[in-house]
């Protein structure tokens, strides 16, 4: 997902590109930047075959986003990436191992990081579960959702 956001946009792609196991389909999609990001993303998707930009004429935010590129993605397997973050090469095998042990899990994910540009302040968010590898019910997700602030 993609909003004006093209000085972010070589990290994010070359994260996509470094995936030790490569991403079936990359669907982006750009939420009506005004900024360089569309000439930005036709050059930079150019090198993933498997990789198409749909751009929106008009902003609908992240969550009409998010749910246009699902109806997009041909893919059992969705990962949603944002334009400003960065992956670790590992992600896509990481995840393909945990379908393989819990192939009945609808959801993946995980810890996250962020650094600020400016600053490189780090921080760290842990979602609320034993911080170990497993599959949680429809009943430990609607517990830790009462439980978050």
């Amino acid at each position: 997902m993609n909003y004006n956001h093209a000085p972010f946009l070589p990290a994010a792609i070359a994260g996509l590109q470094a995936q030790t196991i490569p991403f079936d389909e990359i669907v982006v999609m750009d939420d009506a930047s005004t900024d360089n990001s569309v000439a930005l993303l036709e050059g930079l998707l150019k090198s993933l075959p498997q990789a198409r930009l749909i751009k929106h004429a008009a902003n609908q935010g992240v969550v009409d986003m998010m749910n246009a590129a699902l109806a997009e993605v041909k893919s059992d397997f969705v990962y949603y990436f944002a334009a400003d973050d960065t992956y670790n090469p590992h992600t896509v095998e990481w995840c393909e191992k945990l379908l393989a042990r819990f192939p009945d899990v609808a959801m993946i994910s995980g810890n996250a990081r962020t650094v600020e540009v400016e600053t490189g302040r780090e921080r760290r968010f842990a979602l609320p579960f034993p911080q170990e590898i497993g599959a949680y019910g429809a009943e430990d997700l609607k517990k830790a959702a009462q439980a978050a602030p």
